[in-house]
């Protein structure tokens, strides 16, 4: 299981609030999937390019 970087943590945590576990499922330099365990069997599975610009690093792609 592989470790999200800071930026990423801190965009989540804006985004989404707190969790009890986001994994790693893939990871291609480009687009990272994760699954966010938020407790209570709630689990959601995003998709989130990294991307340089002023508006931020990253941008969900997909939420399911």
């Amino acid at each position: 299981m592989a470790m999200i970087e800071k930026g990423l943590h801190d965009y989540l945590v804006k985004r989404y609030g707190s969790w009890e576990s986001a994994d790693v499922v893939k990871d291609d330099g480009k687009s990272i999937t994760l699954k966010i365990d938020f407790g209570d069997e709630e689990v959601l599975t995003v998709v989130i390019n990294r991307r340089e610009g002023y508006n931020g690093n990253y941008r969900v792609i997909m939420e399911r």
